[in-house]
């Protein structure tokens, strides 16, 4: 039966998708050739159709700070989505 609940509670979350806060970890697509970086949520804007992130480079050490980015479901330049449930 515990097998049967977990399934249940998986399908359950897959279902609707995440809604963004605070700390949590999202792509960032930079550009239309899809590259993507790791980004995390600062700030949700009240109409939750945009957020703050800070994006980590992959080359250098450092962050760099974006206002104002767009969801999309699908990567999409100059907007985040949700990382692929591994």
């Amino acid at each position: 039966m515990a097998e049967a609940q977990q399934g249940t509670r998986r399908a359950s979350r897959s279902a609707s998708p995440p809604v963004p806060s605070v700390s949590r970890l999202v792509h960032y697509s930079t550009d239309p050739d899809g590259a993507t970086r790791a980004a995390l949520i600062t700030d949700v804007h009240e109409d939750g159709s945009t957020a703050d992130l800070l994006v980590f480079n992959q080359v250098a050490p450092y962050v760099h700070p974006l206002p104002g980015v767009p969801f999309a479901i699908e990567p999409a330049p100059g907007h985040y989505n949700w990382p692929p449930r591994a």
